[in-house]
């Protein structure tokens, strides 16, 4: 994006954030789409509700795509199973030739966390996130589907110690990192002023902004999230990392998220934590978009289990259905689960 288009922009009310990249919009309206979905909508444009983010990126902290895995059940579906994810995903077979992914967006209840029968991982315990994205699921490491994911959603962790903790966060993971230090938010990133809590309603819309008024060639992230219960909402305009992807899948997904570290021979290592057991919930009014305006309903999306023993799936940790506009995931061990 070009400097002239950070003047466009904040000639519209854009406002820097805490960290480098980011960007608020406070007004009611400077020209972005606003949720179709979102009760809270009039409420967003009251000042008291409308939060300016503060945001704190959580250093080794990602939601990184792996591979998932095609299984098909005879006579079933066909499936797919991943070491990480669970939920519902889109691809761009089935969008129609030239085009793109552009939004997606759900409402969901906070699930709750507790200790799953898995022992935990010393570091962090248990986690798991609820979330929803653009780009990042694919099936094979050698084509040139997109391994890079902009997303947000809401962090369900148990530390080594049972407590528990829950957190608004967004993240435009890139497998290239931010080694400039001009995109922090390449890890997740948690929206301190933005508290949530279990069984609280919450909205989320991550969407492409591709072409502002005055630089028909732009792009950038968009993200949108609020809590129903309590109203506050917010607005966050990203500058692309690199490495950002440009619109080839789309997911409602719950996941076991990863974290880097040094080891003692100071190698970097990532370690994906155990998944926390979770109260079932469901992404609700789902719906995702394509750039040329066509609404496609998770339906007729592909399922994804997240299964214990990738890359085979005789131990799968959850459930996923699919129905009109919803993608309900359930928490259920492997020794109780077992295989498709």
């Amino acid at each position: 994006m070009q400097p002239e288009t950070l003047k466009i922009l904040i000639d519209r009310g854009l406002v820097p954030t805490n960290i480098p990249g980011a960007f608020t919009m406070p007004a009611a309206d400077i020209g972005f789409p606003r949720p179709a979905h979102s009760d809270g909508e009039s409420r967003g444009t009251k000042a008291g509700n409308r939060i300016t983010p503060y945001l704190e990126p959580q250093p080794g902290r990602i939601h990184a795509p792996r591979r998932a895995e095609k299984h098909r059940r005879p006579p079933g579906p066909e499936v797919f199973y991943t070491p990480n994810w669970s939920g519902c995903a889109f691809d761009q077979l089935g969008l129609p030739s030239g085009d793109s992914w552009w939004s997606v967006e759900a409402t969901w209840m906070i699930p709750t966390v507790t200790q799953p029968s898995q022992p935990p991982d010393p570091i962090v315990g248990w986690e798991s996130a609820s979330w929803v994205g653009i780009d990042g699921f694919y099936t094979d490491p050698a084509s040139a589907q997109s391994t890079s994911v902009l997303q947000a959603g809401v962090s369900q962790n148990v530390d080594p110690y049972g407590g528990v903790s829950y957190a608004a966060w967004y993240e435009w993971y890139t497998p290239e990192g931010d080694p400039s230090g001009q995109f922090p938010y390449v890890v997740s990133t948690n929206i301190t002023n933005m508290p949530v809590s279990p069984g609280q309603s919450v909205y989320a819309r991550v969407m492409y902004q591709i072409g502002i008024e005055g630089d028909p060639g732009s792009y950038g992230g968009w993200v949108y999230f609020e809590n129903s219960d309590t109203g506050d909402v917010l607005d966050l305009f990203l500058l692309p990392p690199p490495g950002a992807g440009n619109g080839q899948t789309v997911e409602w997904i719950m996941e076991a998220p990863s974290y880097t570290f040094l080891d003692s021979n100071f190698k970097e290592e990532t370690v994906q934590a155990p998944l926390a057991a979770f109260t079932p919930f469901s992404f609700l009014k789902a719906t995702a978009k394509s750039l040329r305006g066509t609404v496609y309903d998770p339906v007729n999306g592909h399922r994804l289990y997240q299964s214990a023993d990738y890359p085979a799936a005789s131990e799968l940790l959850t459930t996923v259905e699919l129905a009109s506009t919803s993608v309900a995931i359930g928490y259920w061990p492997h020794d109780v689960f077992g295989p498709l």
